[in-house]
């Protein structure tokens, strides 16, 4: 009986294992991805602003990922693109919400798959 219990904790041990390998993986992949994007941007002669959210309750609040000021707040990721071209003149951005990929560009928003 002792035999699989131990087996089932290192079953249990070894797949925990591999779930925080995975994600780990896709962490740096996403990161990877982003300098990626702003480098060939870059190479474009542009700026590219680097953008974080924040969600509180059903609002969305954008600030610079270095500086951490505020840019603009919403309610949806495409409201915000259209109000940072508004209101900081911000052309192109990569913005980092709920852990995925967003490009503005001219106050317009595409989701990086």
């Amino acid at each position: 009986m002792d035999i699989l219990l131990y087996f089932i904790i290192f079953y249990l041990g070894i797949q925990f294992g591999e779930l925080l390998t995975t994600l780990r993986i896709r962490h740096l992949i996403s990161k990877i991805e982003m300098g990626e994007i702003i480098e060939e941007i870059q190479g474009e002669e542009t700026e590219i602003k680097k953008l974080i959210t924040e969600q509180i309750n059903d609002v969305l609040y954008l600030y610079n990922h270095d500086t951490k000021d505020f840019i603009c707040q919403g309610s949806s990721i495409e409201e915000l693109a259209k109000m940072a071209k508004e209101y900081k003149n911000i052309n192109l951005a990569a913005v980092i919400h709920n852990e995925k990929l967003f490009l503005f560009n001219n106050g317009t928003c595409k989701e990086h798959t």
